[in-house]
C-alpha cells in the first residue's frame, strides 16, 4: 500500500498505571513492539476507538500504524513508539485541533499466541495512558514544495518529517550507460561490418540491462537510507559495485568502437626484390 506520508516515531503509551485505573505492563509494551508486523496484522488509526461500517461514516479510519518500537524514556520507564501514516481526513481533523492524543488497543493474547499485540490505535482528546505525545500537523515549505511535517512541541526542535511520494529525491547520474554506448558507436557509424554490428547490439543490450538494474537499486537504497543506521562510509556498497561495472562496460564499448573497420581492406606492406619497404599509399 502506498501512503502519502509516513512520520518518524511518536510516543503512544508508557508502562505503568493509566488515568482510568488500569495498568500497562512493561512486558506487554515490549511484546507489542517485538511482535508488530503490518504484513501479519496492520493496526489502523480510529477516532475514539469507533469503527465506521460505511466509507462515508462519521468514524472513518484515519490512517495506519506502520511500525512500533520500545524504548525507555527519561524516567527509565518503557515507552511504546509508533510510526504513523495519516491520511487526508486525519490532517483535516488535526488542523481543527481535534483528536490530538493517542490511545492504544491491546490484544493480550493475540491469535492464541499468549503474547500482546497492538490491534488498533485511536486518536482522542482524553488519553488514558501517561506520556502520550500531542500530535500537531502543519504545512512547512522546506524545499519550495510544501512538505507536510508532524511536530511534537513537547520536545523542542524534534520534527517528525512526513515524506510524500512526490517529494522523493530524483537521482540524476547524467546520460544513461546505454546512451553513452550508443553515442560511441554512432560516432563510428561508417563501420558496416556485420560482426561489429552484432557486437554493438550485444553491448547495447548489456548496457540497457545495467541501467535498469542500477535504477532499481538506487530506488531501493533511497528508501533504505531513510531508516537504516549509519555505516562505514569507506566500505564498498552495491551502488559502488554497479557504478564500477557500468564504467567497465563503457570502457569496453569505447575500445570496440575505436577498432579499425574490418570491412575495409587493410593491405599489408609489401616488400620488393630490393631492400626497401614499399608501402600501400
Amino acid at each position: 500500500m502506498s501512503h502519502k506520508a509516513v512520520s518518524k516515531f511518536v510516543r503512544v503509551a508508557t508502562e505503568g498505571p493509566t488515568v482510568d485505573g488500569r495498568e500497562i505492563p512493561a512486558l506487554q509494551i515490549q511484546q507489542m513492539a517485538d511482535n508488530y508486523d503490518p504484513g501479519k496484522y496492520q493496526a489502523r488509526i480510529w477516532i475514539e476507538h469507533f469503527r465506521g461500517l460505511l466509507v462515508e461514516s462519521q468514524f472513518p479510519a484515519l490512517g495506519d500504524v506502520m511500525a512500533l518500537k520500545a524504548e525507555k524514556d527519561a524516567d527509565g520507564k518503557l515507552a511504546l513508539f509508533a510510526q504513523l501514516a495519516p491520511n487526508d481526513k486525519f490532517f483535516e481533523t488535526n488542523k481543527r485541533d481535534q483528536k490530538v492524543f493517542t490511545s492504544i488497543e491491546i490484544d493480550p493474547n493475540f491469535a492464541g499466541s499468549g503474547e500482546a499485540y497492538m490491534v488498533g490505535l485511536a486518536v482522542t482528546d482524553t488519553p488514558a495512558s501517561i506520556g502520550t505525545e500531542r500530535l500537531m500537523f502543519r504545512q512547512e515549505d522546506k524545499t519550495n514544495r510544501g512538505m507536510n511535517t508532524l511536530l511534537m512541541p513537547a520536545v523542542e526542535g524534534d520534527v517528525l518529517e512526513l515524506t510524500k511520494e512526490e517529494d522523493k529525491p530524483v537521482i540524476d547520474n547524467g546520460p544513461s550507460l546505454a546512451d553513452r554506448v550508443s553515442d560511441l558507436f554512432t560516432s563510428n557509424s561508417g563501420k558496416t561490418n556485420q560482426r561489429l554490428d552484432g557486437i554493438e547490439a550485444g553491448v547495447m543490450a548489456l548496457a540497457k540491462g545495467i541501467d535498469d538494474k542500477f535504477a532499481a537499486l538506487a530506488n531501493s537504497l533511497t528508501k533504505l537510507n531513510a531508516t537504516s543506521p549509519k555505516h562505514d562510509e569507506t566500505a564498498s556498497t552495491p551502488a559502488d559495485d554497479v557504478a564500477a561495472l557500468k564504467k567497465q562496460v563503457e570502457d569496453m564499448a569505447a575500445q570496440l568502437a575505436s577498432e579499425p573497420d574490418p570491412a575495409k581492406s587493410q593491405r599489408p606492406a609489401s616488400t620488393g626484390a630490393d631492400t626497401f619497404t614499399k608501402t600501400d599509399c
